[in-house]
C-alpha cells in the first residue's frame, strides 16, 4: 500500500513541474503608450515574455509595417522603444532571433489628443494708400503656448514676432499696405503660416466730394431761420447728385466747417450749433448750422464759410459753398410769354420772403410787371410780350437787393417752347438701362404733361405713358405704366415720345444709353495659405462709375475695390480658401452680372496623374514602388512637398516624408496626401497595377463606360493602371479615335490620351491598350475597354409665326417641336448655357431668341435656338359683305349732279362730292385752345400735324391700330 501511494505522490509531482515549466516558458508581446500631448509624440515601449535577453521588434500601423523600416516586413530592431507616432491602432511583433518563431501583441492604441492647428488672419482694406492697419490672428487647435510672427512676403522681412503665448489671439502692430504671410508655432513646435493682406480700398479724397454745397437757410425764406452749410445730394462723386457715395466710401471721411479761419465740428453742449472743440462731422451728415446760429447774410457771408472734407489718412480737402439764385422760367406758351420762379434751387439760398420783383420791358419802359414772392415757387400771373427782353429788379424782406439772382433779364422767345427731353440720366439699378426725365420749356406750374412712346426699338415700351404735373423748374421724373420696368427706368434704346400740355403737342426722338460694363472673368494668384483675386472687366466706358464687390463667400463679404482700369479691377488679396462669387455694379447701384471661383489647397497643389502610381510584375507580389509626381504654385519656399501614404483606405496615415516614393506594397488603389510648406493639403488616389492584367479605365470608370453622344469639343480621358516611366503604350480603337502623331493630344502613344467623344459611334466601341515592359517584368499584356455612345434626341424647332404687341408665343406648342422624337422631355431657357429658366414658356411676350433643351429617356439632351417675335401692328378689317341696309339721303355737289346719287352710296349719312375741292374739318394750333371739349370732338392740330380725337378725358392723334 505505501508503494502506491508513493508511486501517487511521484507522479502527480513530475506532472506539476511540467505545468509550471510550461508557463514559465510561454513567449507574449506587448507594448505601453505614452504621449506628450503633441501630433506625432506617442510613443510605444515594447516588452516580451519567453524571448530572451535581446529580442527582436517591429512595429505595424494598421496591419502594415512602419518601424524600423517602412513597408518592409523582414525588419526588426533590438530597440524596443518607438518614438515620434501619430494617434492609431499599433501592433509589434516579436521573435528571439531572424530564424525564431513571430509573436504579435494585440491591439495596442495611441492616442496623442492633439488637434490640428489652423491660423486665420482677415484681410484689411485702408481707404488711403498711406494707411496703418493692425492684424489680428485667431489660432485654433495645437498646443499651446504659442509664438505668433508676421513677415512682408514681398521684401521677406520679418515684421513682428511675439513672445510664447497662450492666448489663442494675437494683434500685431499697425502696419502698412502690403501682403503679408503670418506664421504660429505651437508648443509642439509645430508652425503653420496663412496668408493676409493690407489693402488701399475705396476712393480717395480726390474723387468724392460734397455734391450741391450751398448757403442756404433751415427754413427757406425765413429771416429768423438759422444759415448753414449744406451740401443737398450729400457725399457723391460728381457734383450732379446723379452718382451718390456708396456707404463704404462714406465711412471712410469726415468733414469740418471752418469759418472766420476756425475750424468747427459736432455740437457738444446741446445749443444747436457747431463747436470749436466738437468732434468730426461724419460723412453721412449733410449739413451743419453756422458758429452761433448765425441768421444774418452779411455776417454769414463775412465769415467765408467752407466745407472741409477729411479721410483718416491726415489729407483733406476745402469747398466754398455756392449762394443759390433764383430760378427764372420765361416761355412761350401759344403766343403767350409766361414766368414762373423758385426759390428753392438745392434747397433755397439766403434771400427772406415776401421777395418783391419788378420786371421791366427793355423797349417799352411803360410796360412793367409787378410780382411778390411768398414761397418756394411761384407763377406770375401776368403775361409777357414775347420776343421781348425784361430788365429785373428785387428786394426781398431784409432790404436785400444783390446776390440772389444770376441773371438781371430774362427774354422770352418769339416762336413757341417745345417740350424737350432732358435728364437722360444711366440706371445704376439695371443694366443698359436710363432714367427719363423731362424739362419742360413752357406751360405754367401745375400744368399736367402727358409723354407717350409712340415707337422704340424696344417694341416691349410702345404705347407706355407717363403724366406729370410740371414744377416750377420745369423738371419732371416720368414713371411710365403700365410697365415691366422698374420705376422711372426703361432699356437703352431710341425712343420717339409725344409730349402734350396746354402748351401743345410735340414728337422727340432720342437715344439712351446705360451703364454696360461686366464682370467677364476672375483672375487668381497663389499666396502662402491663401489667394489673391483680380476682376477682369469688359465694356467699362469710366472706371471710376464702377466697382466690384464679394457677393458671397465664407470671408470678406461686402469687400469692394475700385477698377484700376477699364479692364481690371483692383486686387482682393489674401483670401481664405472656398467658393466665393464677385459681381460688378455701379457705385451705389444693383449688381449686374456675377462671377464665381473657388479656390482651396487643390488650386495650388497639382497632382500629375500621367505620372503618378506603380505597378507590380505578378499578382501577389509586394514589391510595389508608388511614385507620386506632384507640384506647388505656393510662392517660394512654400513650395516645398512632404508626402504621406494610407494603407488602410484613409483611416490612418503615416508621417509625412520628403520622398515621393513609397515601397514594398501590393497591387491596389492606395490614398495619399501631398502638403507644401504654405500648409496646403491634398488627398488623392493612385493605383499600383498588376503588369500581366493592366486594368483601362475612361473617366476614371474601369473597363465599361456610357456617354451621351458628344458634341464638337466634349472629350474624355483614357487611363491604364499601370504606370511604368519606361513602358510602351500602345491604344487601339475605331478609326479616327486615335493619332500616330506625339503632339497630339490623342496619341496613342500616351498612358492618358485625351478623346474626343465625337470620334466614337452610338453604339459600343471596343477600345485596347497594350502595354510593353521591359525589366524587371519583361511581358506585353493589354487591358479592355468598351465605351456605349448613347444617342442624342432630334430636336427640330419651328419658329413661331410673329404676333403683334400685346399678345404672347407659347413656345411649348407641339407646332414648335414638330418633327422632333416622340416622349422627350423639354425645358426652356433664356440663354444658350441652359442656365436661366424662362418662367414662363407658354405666354412669351418680349422678342429675343430662347432655348430649348429636350431631353430622352437615356437622359441625354440637345439644345436649339428659337426665336420669338412681337411685332408693333396694325391692321384692317376685312369690308362688310352682303346687302347694305341704308342708302345716303343727303349729298353736296359742286357737279352736275347725276340721276341716283348719292342714294346709290351705302351706308351713309352724307356723301360730298368734287373733282378739285378737299374737305377741310376745324383747324386749330394746339388742343389747349378748346377750352370745352366734347366727347367724339374731332379737329387738326396744327402742331402735332395730325387729326385728333377726344375720348372724354384727353385729346389722341388717330392712327392706325388693331381693335380686334
Amino acid at each position: 500500500m505505501k508503494s502506491k501511494i508513493k508511486l501517487l505522490i511521484i507522479t502527480l509531482s513530475i506532472f506539476l513541474i511540467q505545468l509550471i515549466g510550461n508557463k514559465t516558458l510561454a513567449q507574449t508581446v506587448s507594448g505601453t503608450t505614452s504621449t506628450n500631448g503633441c501630433n506625432g509624440g506617442g510613443t510605444i515601449t515594447a516588452a516580451s515574455t519567453g524571448l530572451g535577453a535581446t529580442p527582436q521588434y517591429q512595429l505595424l500601423l494598421s496591419g502594415s509595417p512602419i518601424a524600423p523600416v517602412v513597408g518592409d516586413t523582414n525588419q526588426y530592431t533590438n530597440n524596443n522603444v518607438f518614438t515620434g507616432l501619430l494617434s492609431g491602432i499599433y501592433t509589434l511583433k516579436g521573435r528571439t532571433s531572424a530564424s525564431g518563431t513571430v509573436y504579435t501583441s494585440t491591439n495596442i492604441t495611441v492616442s496623442n489628443g492633439y488637434t490640428a492647428m489652423t491660423v486665420n488672419t482677415p484681410t484689411a482694406t485702408t481707404p488711403c494708400t498711406t494707411g496703418m492697419i493692425a492684424l489680428t490672428t485667431t489660432v485654433t487647435g495645437g498646443r499651446a503656448n504659442y509664438v505668433y510672427s508676421i513677415k512682408n512676403i514681398a521684401t521677406n522681412a520679418v515684421m513682428e514676432t511675439s513672445v510664447a503665448k497662450s492666448a489663442t489671439t494675437h494683434t500685431f502692430a499697425a502696419l502698412p499696405v502690403g501682403s503679408y504671410l503670418v506664421s504660429v508655432t505651437d508648443n509642439c513646435g509645430t508652425t503653420i503660416t496663412g496668408a493676409t493682406s493690407i489693402t488701399q480700398s475705396g476712393v480717395l479724397i480726390g474723387g468724392i466730394l460734397p455734391a450741391g454745397l450751398v448757403l442756404n437757410r433751415i427754413t427757406n425764406g425765413s429771416c429768423a431761420a438759422k444759415i448753414r452749410i449744406n451740401t443737398f445730394y450729400g457725399l457723391g462723386y460728381d457734383t450732379t447728385g446723379t452718382r451718390p457715395a456708396t456707404a463704404t466710401d462714406k465711412a471712410n471721411f469726415t468733414w469740418r466747417l471752418e469759418f472766420n479761419g476756425q475750424s468747427y465740428g459736432q455740437d457738444i453742449d446741446a445749443d444747436g450749433n457747431p463747436d470749436l472743440a466738437g468732434p468730426d462731422f461724419p460723412g453721412t451728415t449733410t449739413f451743419s448750422t453756422l458758429p452761433g446760429g448765425i441768421t444774418d447774410r452779411t455776417l454769414a457771408l463775412a465769415g467765408n464759410p467752407k466745407y472741409i472734407l477729411k479721410d483718416k489718412c491726415g489729407n483733406s480737402a476745402a469747398y466754398t459753398p455756392t449762394t443759390t439764385f433764383f430760378n427764372y422760367r420765361a416761355v412761350n406758351c401759344g403766343g403767350v410769354g409766361q414766368l414762373a420762379i423758385q426759390n428753392a434751387n438745392l434747397g433755397g439760398n439766403l434771400a427772406c420772403y415776401p421777395i418783391n420783383f419788378t420786371f421791366t420791358n427793355t423797349t417799352n419802359p411803360a410796360d412793367v410787371i409787378l410780382y411778390s414772392l411768398t414761397s418756394a415757387s411761384g407763377q406770375v400771373p401776368n403775361s409777357f410780350v414775347v420776343g421781348k427782353t425784361y430788365n429785373i429788379s428785387y428786394v426781398d424782406a431784409s432790404g436785400g437787393t444783390t446776390g440772389f439772382s444770376g441773371s438781371n433779364s430774362i427774354a422770352f422767345s418769339p416762336t413757341a417752347n417745345n417740350y424737350t427731353v432732358g435728364g437722360l440720366n444711366k440706371s445704376i439699378l439695371a443694366y443698359n438701362s436710363f432714367n427719363l426725365g423731362i424739362t419742360v420749356n413752357n406751360g405754367f406750374v401745375g400744368d399736367v404733361i402727358k409723354a407717350t412712346i409712340i415707337s422704340s426699338t424696344v417694341s416691349s415700351t410702345v404705347g407706355l405713358t407717363s403724366s406729370s404735373t410740371l414744377t416750377a423748374n420745369g423738371v419732371n421724373n416720368l414713371g411710365f405704366t403700365p410697365t415691366p420696368y422698374s420705376s422711372n427706368t426703361l432699356p437703352a434704346g431710341t425712343y420717339t415720345v409725344q409730349f402734350s400740355g396746354p402748351c401743345g403737342t410735340y414728337n422727340q426722338t432720342f437715344s439712351a444709353i446705360g451703364y454696360i460694363g461686366v464682370l467677364s472673368s476672375l483672375s487668381t494668384t497663389p499666396v502662402c495659405g491663401g489667394f489673391n483675386v483680380i476682376g477682369n472687366t469688359a465694356s467699362v466706358e469710366d472706371a471710376s462709375f464702377y466697382e466690384i464687390v464679394i457677393v458671397s463667400g465664407p470671408s470678406n463679404v461686402g469687400a469692394v475695390r475700385n477698377l484700376a482700369n477699364t479692364t481690371t479691377s483692383l486686387p482682393f488679396n489674401g483670401l481664405s480658401y472656398g467658393t466665393y462669387v464677385f459681381g460688378i455694379r455701379p457705385k451705389s447701384g444693383s449688381i449686374f452680372n456675377t462671377q464665381t471661383v473657388t479656390y482651396d489647397a487643390s488650386s495650388t497643389i497639382t497632382i500629375d496623374k500621367s505620372n503618378t502610381g506603380g505597378y507590380i510584375c505578378s499578382a501577389g507580389s509586394t514589391n510595389g514602388v508608388l511614385n507620386i509626381a506632384a507640384s506647388s504654385a505656393s510662392p517660394a519656399p512654400g513650395n516645398v512637398l512632404s508626402y504621406a501614404l494610407s494603407l488602410d483606405g484613409g483611416t490612418t496615415y503615416g508621417a509625412y516624408q520628403s520622398a515621393n516614393t513609397f515601397s514594398g506594397l501590393a497591387s491596389g488603389t492606395y490614398l495619399f496626401k501631398v502638403k507644401d510648406a504654405c500648409g496646403n493639403e491634398v488627398t488623392n488616389s493612385a493605383q499600383i497595377g498588376v503588369a500581366a492584367s493592366p486594368v483601362a479605365s475612361v473617366n476614371g470608370m474601369p473597363n465599361t463606360a456610357t456617354f451621351c453622344a458628344g458634341e464638337a469639343g466634349s472629350t474624355i480621358t483614357l487611363s491604364l493602371d499601370v504606370n511604368i516611366p519606361t513602358a510602351i503604350y500602345n491604344w487601339t480603337g475605331p478609326t479616327g479615335v486615335f493619332s500616330n502623331i506625339s503632339s497630339d493630344p490623342n496619341y496613342k502613344g500616351l498612358k492618358n490620351p485625351i478623346i474626343a467623344l465625337t470620334s466614337l459611334s452610338v453604339g459600343n466601341n471596343a477600345i485596347t491598350c497594350t502595354i510593353t515592359l521591359g525589366a524587371p517584368c519583361n511581358s506585353t499584356s493589354t487591358g479592355n475597354l468598351n465605351i456605349i455612345i448613347q444617342p442624342l434626341p432630334t430636336l427640330v424647332i419651328v419658329n413661331p409665326a410673329a404676333v403683334c404687341n400685346g399678345s404672347t408665343v407659347n413656345l411649348t406648342a407641339p407646332t414648335v417641336t414638330a418633327g422632333s422624337d416622340s416622349g422627350l422631355a423639354y425645358t426652356y431657357f433664356t440663354d444658350a448655357a441652359a442656365t436661366a429658366i424662362l418662367p414662363n414658356p407658354s405666354a412669351v411676350g418680349i422678342s429675343g431668341t430662347y432655348y430649348i433643351k429636350a431631353t430622352n429617356s437615356n437622359s441625354c439632351s440637345t439644345l436649339k435656338p428659337v426665336r420669338v417675335t412681337i411685332n408693333t401692328c396694325t391692321c384692317t378689317q376685312l369690308p362688310a359683305t352682303g346687302t347694305p341696309n341704308a342708302y345716303t339721303k343727303v349729298g353736296i355737289t359742286v357737279q352736275q349732279k347725276q340721276a341716283g346719287w348719292p342714294e346709290n352710296i351705302p351706308n351713309g349719312f352724307i356723301a360730298l362730292e368734287s373733282k378739285e375741292k378737299g374737305f377741310v374739318i376745324t383747324r386749330v394750333q394746339n388742343e389747349g385752345q378748346i377750352s370745352d371739349p366734347k366727347t367724339g370732338m374731332i379737329m387738326y392740330d396744327i402742331t402735332a400735324k395730325c387729326v385728333k380725337l377726344y375720348n372724354g378725358s384727353t385729346w389722341n392723334c388717330i392712327k392706325k391700330s388693331c381693335n380686334n
